[in-house]
């Protein structure tokens, strides 16, 4: 995969000859710039040289080294390099240069000019290329389109923000959360030499490494995305990135396979694991209490009020097919067993019919309510009765069984697409408002709480 490194111009200004540069001069200083974990140290007046040398030494050797800045930065610092020599062609490129850039005038020919001298002397292909300053909506917009065609998709991204305007770091970080997310880039490094911390490393500007922001960028989205769907597979990305993490990932997996199954049981158990594996130190550990609140459906009592949970999560955000889904598995999981003691089901050939398989006690569940009246009568006051009302009315009885109706016709609409729908159903599903408030109605009648 590509790997490319892509750096910032800052603008024009005065050189302080006692910090190494040149009396009267217009550039950035010279700076030693401290790699701690390597304990490497590395002096230039531009960042990006010196973490150019670093990657070398470190085997991640950029490809591509992209550096954008405005038609004011110092462009012409970069083409005073000793490597350059005296070629009369990039002495004269340098004085245009250094005479547009005083002026707030280098253009992108300009640019496209420096693109073979630059690339021979850092030995490796460089594009240059003029930005604008994110003055307003449109300019940072701009921005963030370049940004974007810097890296290749399926790329390597190593982002270096020390020289710039001082809005502009933030714009680039932005970017690289906008090119993993929309073309498979991989950040490995964000960049920034801290001149301020000279003092407190002798002299020397430490290379900091701000990687958490773009990490904590990519968790907002799998929140704002777990928020949508209520599925614990959409956190698998930003655990994945991080070794602290690889526990709690296994079994985040592993919940989001069975709920991809609709196996809300054993998904629960496998979020439940993850959830007790979550760091505390890690950047996910900034997340773990978003996280343990927005799948809180997992501690619902049974299975039936896990699932009604989840079907009122998919209703508020608009997902019909999960939220007949689970509504309906949750009524009819919340029915007790038709059979029994009760008298419909004392015929021994009724019992043996329906006790061999899971799906068929689930049917005669569904079936029962329907059909028997008696028995429909005793479970809703039942319900009633656990929820302190008095037992139902004739009125009562009908509006549950209409619910169990529409619930069931509504989800094996969706579910199965099927062509034979009945038209009050039809109509339903082509009005969203109805839609919602029918499906409102029948999980406040049915769903266990």
């Amino acid at each position: 995969m590509t790997r490319v490194l892509v750096s910032f111009l800052g603008g024009y200004r005065a050189t302080d000859p006692a910090k190494g540069g040149a009396a009267g001069g217009k550039s950035y200083d010279d700076t030693e710039y401290l790699f701690i974990e390597s304990n490497e140290v590395h002096p230039s007046a531009w960042s990006a040289a010196a973490l150019l040398q670093h990657l070398r030494g470190q085997g991640q050797a950029p490809d591509r080294l992209v550096v954008l800045g405005t038609s004011g930065s110092f462009w012409d610092t970069l083409l005073l390099a000793p490597s350059l020599g005296d070629d009369p062609a990039v002495l004269a490129l340098y004085e245009e240069v250094e005479a547009a850039c005083a002026r707030d005038a280098f253009t992108p020919a300009m640019a496209e000019a420096c693109r073979a001298p630059l690339s021979a002397h850092f030995g490796c292909a460089v594009e240059a290329h003029v930005m604008p300053y994110g003055r307003n909506r449109a300019e940072q917009l701009a921005m963030l389109h370049q940004l974007r065609a810097c890296v290749p998709r399926g790329g390597r991204l190593q982002l270096d923000v020390t020289h710039s305007l001082r809005h502009l770091p933030l714009l680039a970080t932005i970017a690289a959360a906008l090119l993993r997310g929309l073309h498979d880039v991989t950040v490995e490094a964000v960049w920034y030499g801290a001149a301020e911390l000279r003092r407190a490393h002798r002299g020397q500007a430490p290379m900091l490494r701000l990687d958490a922001l773009v990490e904590v960028v990519g968790w907002l989205e799998a929140l704002a995305a777990l928020k949508a769907t209520a599925d614990p597979g959409q956190l698998l990305a930003p655990l994945r990135r991080s070794a602290a993490c690889q526990q709690a990932g296994v079994a985040l997996d592993r919940a989001a396979h069975q709920m991809s199954l609709f196996r809300v049981g054993e998904a629960v158990v496998e979020a439940r694991r993850a959830l007790a594996d979550w760091p505390r130190d890690d950047v996910a550990g900034l997340f773990r209490a978003e996280v343990q609140q927005r799948l809180a459906w997992i501690e619902g009592g049974d299975e039936a009020v896990q699932l009604a949970l989840l079907a009122r999560m998919h209703l508020a955000h608009g997902d019909f097919l999960r939220a007949l889904l689970a509504g309906y598995e949750a009524v009819v999981r919340s029915l007790p067993s038709p059979y029994g003691d009760h008298w419909v089901w004392q015929d021994p050939g009724v019992r043996a019919l329906t006790a061999g398989s899971a799906r068929k006690r689930t049917l005669a569940a569904r079936k029962a309510f329907l059909e028997d009246e008696e028995w429909r009568r005793d479970l809703v006051t039942m319900w009633r009765a656990d929820v302190g009302k008095a037992p139902p009315t004739a009125k009562h009885l009908a509006e549950m069984r209409s619910a169990l109706r529409d619930l069931t016709a509504l989800r094996n609409a969706i579910a199965h697409t099927d062509e034979d729908v009945a038209s009050a159903t039809e109509a339903l599903l082509r009005d969203e408002g109805a839609l919602r408030g029918r499906v409102s109605a029948v999980f406040d009648l049915l769903l266990p709480r």
